[in-house]
């Protein structure tokens, strides 16, 4: 059993690191960071032990970028060479979404999805970083779309045997995948419906809201969608439409349980004009062995709730049993230890929040 079990949390007015004990049911702010700032994404590194922090930074004023931290958020550094286009490509950073390290095969590399829809590389801890062109040069880039929060990189899914095999998730573009580290994408978005577009099922265009795979069945995937909740047992070549039982197409956030064989985890919203819970009512919908969607809504808000909860602000960790953690735009986070069946207040009063990770040390 881990000593610790640390919730990296970002808002909207900075870094939170929450601290909670091994049984998951005792929680405190250890630490804070750039406070008053936009953090899209905490997350942290933890091969070779090097436990290093890495923060998607979006200041009004100084624009965005990455900062690493190697003393749980003390002390924080940039990059000698951070995320930036090259003047020729016509493009200009306007956010940092996502920040994600690769696997045991790739110890110092760590990716980057960006706004406008690009994806950073980093091959030295975060230290200097380039753009993956052959994502940000797509022969399909201008039929991309951005969405009411941007055409950003926001799901990155890197292959945990194969270093040059991964999957990206685009808004509003759909999903790409490449199998030679990134020189060629080829969209991954047969059978996911977009019903904004003249055209219901095209190859690209589709508004894929957060992409998630099972950590032991790398091709097995699940996709929450401006248009619905996806399956894909062949690493997205052909998606299944999970939707139906679901009170809403619409939602953002979505996580695949660690230990379980195929149960997903999904937060419907009513829709893109009001992006609050059904019924204002706070409620997880869990589907196990595709046998239907159980709602679940003991110890969550029901009565007048209209909290969102964004793509990157539900997760699961990696324990025996696995907590599950819920972040909402009104600030509030809540945990269950028993498969989403029941939960439990972590934290009130947070700035909006727009992510979480949990990290067992």
């Amino acid at each position: 059993m881990a000593d610790h079990v640390y919730l990296l949390v970002g808002t909207h007015k900075g870094g939170f690191i929450l601290e909670g004990n091994p049984d998951r049911n005792d929680w405190k702010i250890q630490g804070t960071c750039f406070e008053g700032t936009d953090v899209q994404h905490l997350t942290m590194d933890t091969r070779e032990g090097r436990n290093r922090l890495y923060a998607a930074v979006n200041n009004p004023w100084w624009g965005p970028g990455v900062r690493m931290s190697d003393d749980m958020g003390q002390t924080w550094s940039e990059p000698s060479a951070p995320p930036k286009f090259e003047e020729s490509l016509g493009l200009t950073l306007e956010r940092v979404w996502q920040i994600t390290p690769s696997r045991d095969h790739s110890p110092g590399t760590i990716f980057v999805g960006v706004d406008p829809a690009a994806l950073f590389r980093s091959d030295d801890h975060g230290e200097t970083w380039s753009d993956v062109r052959g994502l940000t040069t797509h022969p399909t880039r201008g039929q991309w779309a951005p969405g009411a929060g941007g055409m950003m990189v926001h799901g990155i899914l890197v292959h945990p045997y194969d270093a040059r095999r991964m999957q990206v998730a685009i808004s509003a573009a759909g999903c790409f995948e490449t199998i030679d580290a990134g020189e060629n994408w080829m969209p991954r978005n047969k059978g996911v419906l977009a019903d904004f577009l003249p055209e219901q099922y095209p190859e690209v265009g589709q508004c894929v809201h957060h992409l998630q795979n099972h950590p032991s069945r790398p091709d097995l995937l699940y996709q929450s969608n401006h248009c619905g909740v996806y399956r894909s047992n062949v690493g997205g070549e052909q998606w299944t439409d999970l939707s139906e039982g679901l009170p809403s197409r619409f939602g953002f956030a979505c996580v695949v349980h660690p230990l379980e064989n195929d149960t997903v985890y999904v937060v419907p919203m009513v829709g893109p004009e009001l992006r609050a819970p059904v019924d204002a009512q706070l409620a997880v919908y869990r589907n196990r062995e595709r046998e239907g969607w159980e709602r679940l809504t003991t110890g969550l808000p029901q009565d007048h709730a209209y909290p969102t909860v964004y793509r990157q602000a539900m997760v699961a960790d990696q324990l025996d049993p696995t907590g599950l953690y819920l972040g909402t735009s009104n600030g509030q986070i809540y945990s269950s230890v028993d498969a989403g069946d029941s939960w439990q207040s972590v934290m009130t009063d947070l700035p909006s929040v727009y992510s979480i990770e949990a990290v067992a040390l």
